[in-house]
């Protein structure tokens, strides 16, 4: 069975292909959504699947890039989201690390954006909730869905609600991921003793 953690973090939708002059469906390039003022910063992939900082344009509309990414593979993307806001949080100085997933809920319920999903590799499920979790599941845990997926060992993400967190567009096998205002929407935890 294919599973997304991507599309339980994020708001989903999913575009038909289009049919290609030529024969055959053509390749999504990119999509523009209007984006509200105050959600900067905004992240989005681009062509190749890598993660990019940028803005709204003057007309209130920021971009993203598909690229190639059939559903087995989103375990990658998810893995290279994790390191890109790691490192943004770093560099910008944001409030949005954590070393344990208790301490992430925590500070993301004492924000105005309520905690809704929890990502966790499945041997962390049952040192945080005493039950086993195999990847690829969702389970509801006081209040929040806990979704288990191949993050390395020691890593979590919180996320709130998902229309607050961005887009997972799908069209095909390509991809296209759009986040907002990520040192409030998004927490990310880092353990070297666990995820307590």
């Amino acid at each position: 069975m294919n599973f997304s953690a991507l599309a339980y973090l994020l708001a989903p939708e999913r575009h038909r292909q289009r049919a290609a002059s030529g024969g055959g469906f053509s390749t999504p390039v990119m999509l523009e959504r209007e984006v509200p003022e105050g959600l900067e910063s905004i992240l989005a992939t681009n062509a190749r699947g890598a993660f990019l900082q940028t803005r709204r344009n003057h007309d209130g509309v920021a971009r993203y890039g598909f690229f190639p990414c059939p559903l087995e593979e989103e375990g990658v993307v998810l893995h290279r989201l994790f390191e890109t806001v790691w490192s943004m949080a770093i560099s910008g100085s944001w409030g949005n690390r954590f070393s344990s997933v208790a301490e992430a809920v925590t500070a993301m319920r004492a924000s105005a954006l309520p905690p809704k999903t929890i990502v966790i590799p499945s041997s962390a499920a049952s040192a945080l909730f005493g039950q086993e979790i195999p990847t690829g599941r969702v389970t509801v845990m006081d209040g929040m869905q806990v979704v288990t997926s191949p993050l390395p060992e020691g890593s979590a993400i919180v996320a709130t609600l998902p229309a607050a967190l961005g887009v997972y567009t799908r069209v095909g096998d390509h991809l296209g991921l759009q986040l907002y205002n990520l040192q409030q929407t998004l927490m990310v935890v880092r353990s070297n003793d666990g995820m307590g």
